[in-house]
Order: structure tokens, then sequence, then C-alpha cells
């Protein structure tokens, strides 16, 4: 599994620094429709298997 991005902001006096995933994971269809439309989190639905570590 890749590590997220490091993204960078600079403006004026600010800046931000912080980390973008570039797509959650998830097995529920629901975070995944509430996350992408509303909240504009890249998610995608796949199945996530418990029993491996």
């Amino acid at each position: 599994m890749q590590a997220p991005a490091l993204v960078r902001y600079r403006g004026g006096k600010e800046s931000i620094e912080g980390y973008y995933p570039l797509v959650i994971f998830e097995n529920n269809v629901v975070p995944v429709l509430g996350g992408r439309e509303e909240d504009g989190m890249p998610k995608a639905v796949c199945g996530i298997s418990l029993d491996r570590h």
C-alpha cells in the first residue's frame, strides 16, 4: 500500500502542509457515497478482509 502524498500550500503569509490520500478504500457503500459526494473525499468500494493484518 502506498503512503498518502505530502502536499503543501503556500500563499501570502500562510502555509499549510499535510497528507492527501489519493483514495480511501471502504468495504461499505454508505460511507463511500457520503464521503465522496458530500465531503469531496476520494473513496472507492472494495472487499477488505479482516483475516489478514
